[in-house]
């Protein structure tokens, strides 16, 4: 058999051919996906032991030639189609601040107390919207359809443009949400680099899909709790990680950090 692949070449999410501890001896191999890796030392006769996302164990002995779905370059967005569901590498948000609280506020309100109590109602589904993003750069990447509801209907984002008082959505809505995602994710390059934004149309409604990037530092949410490291879980959906669940995902998923 060939070289086997070192430790340092299996990352948690990747696709990998493994002898299943039931197959010793057969020659058999199964395609799966790494869900932790087990062998602490770089390499091993008989492979890199690991728990797979079927709960199974067994020894890695080649990469497959689908290492993932994990993207390593941006697509062609305008001709992206809108998933049938939500799933691992697809997420959904109908808004990006707006809140049915932000319509109806009666007009005795002064104006600097209605614009402080629009801003806190925006806030919690910016944080929403960030912490996806987050997620997604922690894992293996993924798409954000915004302007698209839970049950994937596209309904657009006019409440957004009109409560965010945007001018367009090429570039002052845009340049809100990349400043916004400055505001919670403490880390430039990653929000520079390994994110495409971008509004399009879709059954004459204007949504936005944001491609996101595998991040190659680990991503910290900002809150008022504290920062906060989330990853994208197969329900799907954010999965909050801390202690030594976090420690253990961000060693194996980012070894070779700074």
């Amino acid at each position: 058999m060939s070289q086997l692949p070192n430790r340092d070449q299996i990352k948690v999410g990747m696709k990998v051919f493994v002898e299943l501890k039931q197959d010793q001896g057969t020659g058999k191999l199964t395609e799966a996906t790494v869900k932790k890796i087990l062998t602490s030392e770089n390499s091993h006769p008989h492979g890199i032991m690991v728990e797979l996302e079927n709960a199974l164990v067994g020894r890695v002995k080649k990469l497959s030639e689908l290492v993932s779905h994990e993207p390593s370059k941006f697509e062609d967005l305008d001709k992206k189609q809108v998933p049938g569901c939500e799933d691992k590498f697809n997420e959904f948000k109908e808004f990006y601040q707006y809140d049915d609280g932000l319509d109806g506020m009666p007009d005795s309100i002064p104006a600097d107390k209605k614009s402080q109590i629009m801003e806190a109602k925006k806030e919690p589904v910016r944080e929403r919207f960030a912490t996806a993003i987050c997620s997604f750069g922690n894992d293996r990447g993924g798409f954000l359809y915004l302007g698209v509801n839970s049950s994937g209907e596209v309904v657009g984002l006019e409440k957004d443009k009109r409560v965010g008082n945007f001018s367009d959505y090429d570039d002052d809505f845009a340049n809100h949400i990349r400043d916004t995602l400055g505001k919670f994710i403490d880390n430039k390059v990653f929000i520079i680099n390994k994110l495409q934004i971008k509004f399009t149309k879709r059954n004459d409604n204007t949504i936005c899909i944001i491609q996101i990037l595998p991040s190659s530092e680990p991503l910290f949410l900002k809150t008022k709790n504290g920062k906060e490291f989330h990853v994208r879980g197969p329900s799907p959906r954010a999965e909050h990680l801390e202690g030594s669940e976090m420690i253990e995902y961000i060693n194996q998923r980012f070894p070779n950090r700074h």
